[in-house]
Protein backbone atom coordinates (compact mmCIF):
# COMPACT_ATOMS: atom_id res chain seq x y z
CA UNK A 1 0.00 0.00 0.00
CA UNK A 2 1.15 3.39 -0.80
CA UNK A 3 1.39 5.16 2.22
CA UNK A 4 2.41 8.38 0.86
CA UNK A 5 -0.49 8.33 -1.58
CA UNK A 6 -2.93 8.21 0.79
CA UNK A 7 -1.49 11.18 2.63
CA UNK A 8 -0.06 9.62 5.86
CA UNK A 9 3.20 9.69 7.91
CA UNK A 10 4.65 6.59 9.79
CA UNK A 11 5.66 7.32 13.40
CA UNK A 12 8.53 4.37 13.19
CA UNK A 13 10.38 4.05 9.65
CA UNK A 14 9.44 -0.18 10.07
CA UNK A 15 5.58 0.55 10.39
CA UNK A 16 3.19 -0.82 8.61
CA UNK A 17 -0.57 0.34 7.17
CA UNK A 18 -2.48 -3.05 6.50
CA UNK A 19 -6.01 -2.26 4.63
CA UNK A 20 -8.55 -4.45 3.37
CA UNK A 21 -11.63 -3.63 1.75
CA UNK A 22 -14.58 -5.07 -0.11
CA UNK A 23 -17.39 -3.19 -1.95
CA UNK A 24 -20.68 -4.79 -1.54
CA UNK A 25 -21.99 -4.16 -5.27
CA UNK A 26 -21.50 -1.27 -7.58
CA UNK A 27 -22.15 1.83 -5.58
CA UNK A 28 -22.91 0.38 -2.87
CA UNK A 29 -21.23 0.16 0.84
CA UNK A 30 -17.29 -0.78 1.29
CA UNK A 31 -16.24 -2.40 4.55
CA UNK A 32 -13.01 -1.81 5.32
CA UNK A 33 -10.41 -3.86 8.46
CA UNK A 34 -7.55 -1.35 9.49
CA UNK A 35 -4.42 -2.57 10.97
CA UNK A 36 -1.38 -0.43 11.55
CA UNK A 37 1.00 0.69 13.78
CA UNK A 38 1.62 4.89 14.93
CA UNK A 39 0.83 7.34 11.87
CA UNK A 40 -0.48 10.83 11.32
CA UNK A 41 -2.00 12.07 8.19
CA UNK A 42 -4.69 13.80 6.58
CA UNK A 43 -7.36 12.93 3.67
CA UNK A 44 -10.34 13.77 2.35
CA UNK A 45 -13.60 11.79 1.72
CA UNK A 46 -16.31 13.62 -0.16
CA UNK A 47 -17.89 10.79 -1.74
CA UNK A 48 -18.90 8.76 1.66
CA UNK A 49 -20.38 8.77 5.14
CA UNK A 50 -18.13 6.83 7.66
CA UNK A 51 -18.98 5.01 10.66
CA UNK A 52 -15.86 4.10 12.10
CA UNK A 53 -15.44 1.03 15.27
CA UNK A 54 -12.28 1.60 16.84
CA UNK A 55 -11.13 -1.93 18.30
CA UNK A 56 -7.52 -1.27 19.29
CA UNK A 57 -5.53 1.80 20.33
CA UNK A 58 -6.69 5.42 19.95
CA UNK A 59 -7.48 7.21 16.90
CA UNK A 60 -8.21 11.12 17.48
CA UNK A 61 -9.86 13.26 14.48
CA UNK A 62 -9.78 16.94 13.72
CA UNK A 63 -11.86 18.50 11.55
CA UNK A 64 -12.56 22.08 11.12
CA UNK A 65 -10.74 22.88 13.90
CA UNK A 66 -13.17 20.55 16.20
CA UNK A 67 -11.18 17.70 17.94
CA UNK A 68 -12.97 14.12 18.41
CA UNK A 69 -11.38 11.19 20.01
CA UNK A 70 -12.14 7.35 19.59
CA UNK A 71 -11.35 5.64 22.68
CA UNK A 72 -11.09 1.10 22.30
CA UNK A 73 -15.04 0.01 22.04
CA UNK A 74 -16.44 3.61 21.14
CA UNK A 75 -18.41 3.64 17.12
CA UNK A 76 -18.34 7.01 15.64
CA UNK A 77 -19.68 8.76 12.25
CA UNK A 78 -18.61 10.92 10.16
CA UNK A 79 -19.92 13.20 7.29
CA UNK A 80 -17.90 13.74 3.98
CA UNK A 81 -15.02 16.03 4.42
CA UNK A 82 -11.11 16.23 5.10
CA UNK A 83 -9.94 15.78 8.50
CA UNK A 84 -6.43 15.28 9.93
CA UNK A 85 -5.75 11.66 11.79
CA UNK A 86 -3.68 10.92 14.78
CA UNK A 87 -3.24 6.58 15.63
CA UNK A 88 -2.04 5.62 18.41
CA UNK A 89 -1.47 2.09 18.99
CA UNK A 90 -2.91 0.46 21.95
CA UNK A 91 -1.24 -1.97 24.33
CA UNK A 92 -0.70 -4.93 21.83
CA UNK A 93 1.14 -2.04 19.46
CA UNK A 94 -1.31 -1.94 16.75
CA UNK A 95 -4.22 0.25 15.93
CA UNK A 96 -7.22 -1.62 14.61
CA UNK A 97 -10.52 -0.78 13.50
CA UNK A 98 -13.71 -1.73 11.15
CA UNK A 99 -15.01 1.17 9.15
CA UNK A 100 -18.15 0.93 6.99
CA UNK A 101 -18.33 3.30 4.12
CA UNK A 102 -21.57 4.55 2.67
CA UNK A 103 -21.67 6.80 -0.73
CA UNK A 104 -23.47 10.00 0.05
CA UNK A 105 -26.67 9.01 -2.53
CA UNK A 106 -27.70 6.00 -0.82
CA UNK A 107 -27.31 7.69 2.70
CA UNK A 108 -29.82 10.21 1.17
CA UNK A 109 -32.39 7.21 -0.17
CA UNK A 110 -32.28 5.96 3.41
CA UNK A 111 -32.93 9.30 5.11
CA UNK A 112 -35.75 9.81 3.17
CA UNK A 113 -37.09 6.68 3.27
CA UNK A 114 -37.60 7.54 7.05
CA UNK A 115 -38.97 11.01 6.05
CA UNK A 116 -35.83 12.89 7.10
CA UNK A 117 -32.36 13.79 5.56
CA UNK A 118 -28.84 13.34 6.02
CA UNK A 119 -28.11 16.69 7.06
CA UNK A 120 -30.74 16.72 9.69
CA UNK A 121 -29.30 13.42 11.15
CA UNK A 122 -25.85 13.90 10.66
CA UNK A 123 -25.58 17.50 11.20
CA UNK A 124 -22.13 17.76 12.92
CA UNK A 125 -19.07 15.29 13.07
CA UNK A 126 -18.22 12.75 15.50
CA UNK A 127 -21.66 11.70 16.50
CA UNK A 128 -21.87 8.54 18.57
CA UNK A 129 -25.15 6.34 17.10
CA UNK A 130 -27.82 5.80 19.64
CA UNK A 131 -29.73 3.21 20.69
CA UNK A 132 -30.38 -0.56 19.86
CA UNK A 133 -29.37 0.25 16.28
CA UNK A 134 -25.93 1.68 17.07
CA UNK A 135 -25.52 -1.17 19.58
CA UNK A 136 -25.99 -3.49 16.84
CA UNK A 137 -23.88 -1.93 13.86
CA UNK A 138 -21.04 -1.83 17.15
CA UNK A 139 -21.55 -5.36 17.45
CA UNK A 140 -21.76 -6.60 13.47
CA UNK A 141 -19.31 -4.48 11.75
CA UNK A 142 -15.96 -6.07 13.51
CA UNK A 143 -17.80 -9.48 12.82
CA UNK A 144 -18.43 -8.99 9.10
CA UNK A 145 -15.11 -7.44 8.76
CA UNK A 146 -13.26 -10.45 9.82
CA UNK A 147 -15.67 -12.75 8.26
CA UNK A 148 -15.45 -10.96 4.44
CA UNK A 149 -11.99 -11.06 4.81
CA UNK A 150 -11.08 -14.87 5.99
CA UNK A 151 -10.77 -15.83 2.09
CA UNK A 152 -10.18 -12.37 0.69
CA UNK A 153 -9.33 -14.21 -2.88
CA UNK A 154 -12.94 -15.59 -3.22
CA UNK A 155 -15.77 -13.40 -5.15
CA UNK A 156 -18.24 -12.80 -1.98
CA UNK A 157 -21.64 -14.88 -3.51
CA UNK A 158 -24.54 -12.38 -4.51
CA UNK A 159 -26.85 -13.74 -2.30
CA UNK A 160 -24.81 -13.10 0.71
CA UNK A 161 -24.10 -9.73 -0.10
CA UNK A 162 -27.58 -8.96 -1.05
CA UNK A 163 -28.12 -9.99 2.81
CA UNK A 164 -25.43 -7.94 4.19
CA UNK A 165 -26.57 -4.90 2.33
CA UNK A 166 -30.17 -5.44 3.77
CA UNK A 167 -29.02 -5.67 6.75
CA UNK A 168 -26.67 -2.61 6.89
CA UNK A 169 -29.85 -0.30 5.37
CA UNK A 170 -32.10 -1.87 8.18
CA UNK A 171 -29.79 -0.91 10.96
CA UNK A 172 -29.18 2.57 9.78
CA UNK A 173 -32.85 3.02 8.81
CA UNK A 174 -33.79 2.24 12.44
CA UNK A 175 -31.15 4.32 14.07
CA UNK A 176 -31.84 7.64 11.97
CA UNK A 177 -35.74 6.93 12.41
CA UNK A 178 -35.13 6.85 16.42
CA UNK A 179 -32.41 9.83 15.75
CA UNK A 180 -34.69 12.52 13.92
CA UNK A 181 -37.56 14.34 14.95
CA UNK A 182 -40.58 13.71 13.06
CA UNK A 183 -43.61 16.83 13.66
CA UNK A 184 -45.73 14.15 11.00
CA UNK A 185 -45.20 10.73 12.55
CA UNK A 186 -48.31 9.60 12.78
CA UNK A 187 -49.71 10.43 9.66
CA UNK A 188 -49.64 6.58 8.76
CA UNK A 189 -52.23 4.25 7.70
CA UNK A 190 -54.23 2.31 9.66
CA UNK A 191 -51.66 0.20 11.72
CA UNK A 192 -53.20 -3.13 11.69
CA UNK A 193 -53.94 -3.45 8.04
CA UNK A 194 -50.74 -1.91 7.38
CA UNK A 195 -48.86 -4.51 9.17
CA UNK A 196 -50.97 -7.34 8.27
CA UNK A 197 -49.74 -6.67 4.57
CA UNK A 198 -46.38 -6.26 5.53
CA UNK A 199 -46.48 -10.15 7.45
CA UNK A 200 -48.04 -11.76 3.83
CA UNK A 201 -45.01 -10.29 2.14
CA UNK A 202 -42.97 -11.70 4.85
CA UNK A 203 -44.20 -14.91 4.80
CA UNK A 204 -44.06 -14.98 1.09
CA UNK A 205 -40.28 -13.48 0.59
CA UNK A 206 -38.80 -14.39 4.07
CA UNK A 207 -36.38 -17.27 2.42
CA UNK A 208 -34.92 -14.44 0.23
CA UNK A 209 -32.78 -11.76 0.64
CA UNK A 210 -35.56 -9.17 1.32
CA UNK A 211 -35.70 -5.93 2.71
CA UNK A 212 -37.83 -4.11 5.27
CA UNK A 213 -37.31 -0.96 2.59
CA UNK A 214 -38.08 -3.09 -0.03
CA UNK A 215 -41.60 -4.26 1.46
CA UNK A 216 -42.27 -0.79 2.87
CA UNK A 217 -42.04 0.38 -1.36
CA UNK A 218 -43.70 -2.63 -2.79
CA UNK A 219 -47.06 -1.55 0.29
CA UNK A 220 -46.38 2.17 -1.33
CA UNK A 221 -45.42 3.49 2.57
CA UNK A 222 -42.51 5.30 3.81
CA UNK A 223 -40.15 2.80 6.08
CA UNK A 224 -40.67 5.17 8.69
CA UNK A 225 -44.81 4.57 8.78
CA UNK A 226 -44.45 1.08 8.63
CA UNK A 227 -42.28 0.87 11.40
CA UNK A 228 -44.40 3.01 13.35
CA UNK A 229 -47.33 0.96 12.93
CA UNK A 230 -45.47 -2.24 13.89
CA UNK A 231 -44.34 -0.47 16.94
CA UNK A 232 -48.15 0.19 17.77
CA UNK A 233 -49.54 -3.27 16.82
CA UNK A 234 -46.69 -5.16 18.39
CA UNK A 235 -45.68 -2.59 21.32
CA UNK A 236 -42.18 -1.42 20.21
CA UNK A 237 -41.45 -4.29 17.77
CA UNK A 238 -39.79 -3.13 14.57
CA UNK A 239 -40.81 -4.60 11.24
CA UNK A 240 -36.65 -6.17 11.31
CA UNK A 241 -38.02 -8.28 14.80
CA UNK A 242 -40.63 -9.60 13.07
CA UNK A 243 -39.50 -10.62 9.59
CA UNK A 244 -36.50 -12.35 11.75
CA UNK A 245 -39.03 -14.62 14.32
CA UNK A 246 -40.83 -15.72 10.77
CA UNK A 247 -37.16 -17.18 9.35
CA UNK A 248 -36.57 -18.72 12.83
CA UNK A 249 -39.83 -20.05 13.01
CA UNK A 250 -39.56 -21.76 9.53
CA UNK A 251 -35.89 -22.71 10.58
CA UNK A 252 -37.14 -24.35 13.15
CA UNK A 253 -39.91 -26.47 11.34
CA UNK A 254 -37.15 -27.18 8.98
CA UNK A 255 -34.88 -28.38 11.73
CA UNK A 256 -37.67 -30.48 13.30
CA UNK A 257 -38.56 -32.08 9.81
CA UNK A 258 -35.25 -32.70 8.39
CA UNK A 259 -33.65 -35.73 6.72
CA UNK A 260 -30.83 -37.51 8.07
CA UNK A 261 -28.32 -35.65 5.22
CA UNK A 262 -29.74 -32.01 6.44
CA UNK A 263 -26.82 -29.57 7.41
CA UNK A 264 -27.89 -26.42 9.86
CA UNK A 265 -25.88 -23.94 7.59
CA UNK A 266 -27.80 -25.38 4.47
CA UNK A 267 -31.02 -25.10 6.82
CA UNK A 268 -30.06 -21.40 7.66
CA UNK A 269 -29.48 -19.96 4.35
CA UNK A 270 -32.53 -21.53 3.00
CA UNK A 271 -34.60 -19.71 5.45
CA UNK A 272 -33.05 -16.38 4.98
CA UNK A 273 -30.25 -16.20 7.29
CA UNK A 274 -26.63 -15.54 6.05
CA UNK A 275 -24.59 -15.62 9.18
CA UNK A 276 -24.35 -19.03 10.62
CA UNK A 277 -23.09 -17.33 13.91
CA UNK A 278 -26.19 -14.76 14.34
CA UNK A 279 -28.60 -17.33 13.71
CA UNK A 280 -27.07 -19.82 16.20
CA UNK A 281 -27.40 -17.19 18.76
CA UNK A 282 -30.63 -16.20 17.72
CA UNK A 283 -32.46 -19.46 17.78
CA UNK A 284 -30.88 -20.29 20.91
CA UNK A 285 -32.24 -16.90 22.62
CA UNK A 286 -35.63 -17.94 20.96
CA UNK A 287 -36.26 -21.99 21.42
CA UNK A 288 -34.10 -21.78 24.20
CA UNK A 289 -31.56 -24.51 22.40
CA UNK A 290 -28.88 -24.34 19.43
CA UNK A 291 -30.17 -25.47 15.95
CA UNK A 292 -27.65 -28.09 16.12
CA UNK A 293 -29.29 -29.70 19.54
CA UNK A 294 -32.68 -29.57 17.81
CA UNK A 295 -31.37 -31.54 14.66
CA UNK A 296 -29.86 -33.97 16.63
CA UNK A 297 -33.06 -34.23 18.51
CA UNK A 298 -34.89 -34.87 15.38
CA UNK A 299 -32.13 -37.54 14.53
CA UNK A 300 -32.84 -39.19 17.73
Amino acid sequence: MDIEQLGLALSDPNGYLRLEQMRLGQGDAVISRVCSTEYTGAMRDDANFTFVLQRFGRYDVQISGRDYGMAPGSLMAFRPNERRTQVRAGKSGVRAAATLQLPVNRMHELAQAVETSANAVFSRDGVALPGEAGLTLARVLPQLADDLFLRPSMPLPPRVAQGIKHLIDEVLCEMIGRTAEHPSLRRIFPAFNRVRQAEDMMHAHSDEPISILQIAEALDVSLRSLQLAFAEVYGGLSPRDVLNRIRLDKARARLLAAGGDAQVTTVAMDSGFFHLGRFSQAYARTFGEKPSETLLRRRA
